[in-house]
């Protein structure tokens, strides 16, 4: 935090306490990506804001789909403050309530993310929490989440004797994105904290939705956006029969078209095309039959021989 507003508690010492508090003004955005909604997600997101008290909201899915995004948009539309916090299997309690740090030679309380989120949404009436990947966290660090999210709307930092709750009419509206349980590297979402959110699946996009994020990024051309969904399409179904392990995304197909942007002001239209492929896309295979099978798929869908290129990889 650049600017700091300090809070005095004396609720546990004979000398105050300060508390590091976070400045509202920083948390609101001041610009973010386009958002294609394709299930009226911000619909539901102003929704759930709106309620009294808001509803938390868990939005589950694969990478690349638009998941924070969908917040972020809500949050820059109202004008208001979006906390979003990245959790990971390292996050500890002291990320998440607070902690005893030193700034200089004294010792200050450094508020976490949960009361920090409360400080905000009472200063300025209304603000959005948004935990990234809930099931990062380990079972433990889960159930330090229950006490906000259900009657008790609360944070209890025991270590300097304080209660944080909302202010009486103000709105803290409580989201999480968490990938699906198949992925690699991550826990259950316990039961009790599953049932304390409503939850909104995240697929991937139609095709026609899939081409409206591309036009949304400045991608015109709905021959080479076509051939991109399909292969993308192409690489979900053989994730889905365990031929490979990663699935390009609609992130993936929206960097594809950029990067390529990049590349065209170099090289021709076909040279462009076939970097950005080996670059973009077959970059993302270490396994050598995961780099065949998608090179196939690339020559099938696109026409253009990929086997120098495969053969670069291989050797370096």
């Amino acid at each position: 935090m650049s600017r700091l507003n300090f809070i005095t508690d004396e609720a546990t010492s004979s000398s105050a306490i300060e508390i590091i508090a976070p400045n509202p003004s920083e948390y609101i955005p001041v610009e973010v990506p386009p958002f294609v909604d394709t299930n009226n997600q911000t619909d539901i997101i102003k929704l759930h804001l709106e309620a009294e008290p808001p509803q938390p909201l868990l939005f589950i899915g694969f990478k690349g789909t638009g998941k924070t995004l969908a917040f972020a948009t809500v949050a820059y539309q109202l004008k208001i403050p979006i906390i979003q916090a990245d959790l990971s299997e390292n996050t500890k309690r002291g990320d998440l309530i607070g902690r005893f740090i030193l700034r200089g030679s004294d010792v200050v309380y450094q508020l976490g993310i949960l009361p920090s989120a409360i400080l905000i949404a009472n200063s300025v009436g209304r603000a959005i929490l948004v935990l990234e990947e809930l099931n990062a966290l380990t079972p433990q660090m889960q159930k330090v989440l229950n006490q906000l999210l259900d009657w008790r709307g609360q944070v209890h930092a025991p270590e300097i004797g304080k209660i944080f709750r909302l202010n009486k009419g103000c709105k803290l509206l409580i989201g999480a994105t968490s990938n699906p349980s198949n992925y690699g590297g991550v826990f259950e979402i316990n039961e009790d904290l599953r049932s304390r959110f409503a939850t909104l699946w995240f697929g991937y996009p139609k095709k026609e939705d899939e081409l409206r994020i591309l036009h949304a990024y400045g991608s015109k051309d709905d021959n080479l956006n076509e051939l991109l969904i399909t292969l993308a399409v192409e690489t979900r179904k053989a994730v889905d029969r365990n031929e490979i392990e990663y699935a390009l995304s609609p992130r993936d197909l929206v960097r594809f078209t950029q990067i390529m942007k990049i590349y065209k002001s170099k090289f021709s239209e076909e040279e462009a095309l076939r970097k950005t492929l080996e670059i973009v896309v077959l970059g993302k295979y270490e396994d050598v039959d995961e780099r065949q099978l998608i090179a196939r798929r690339i020559e099938s869908i696109f026409g253009l021989k990929m086997g120098e290129e495969l053969n670069d990889s291989e050797n370096g």
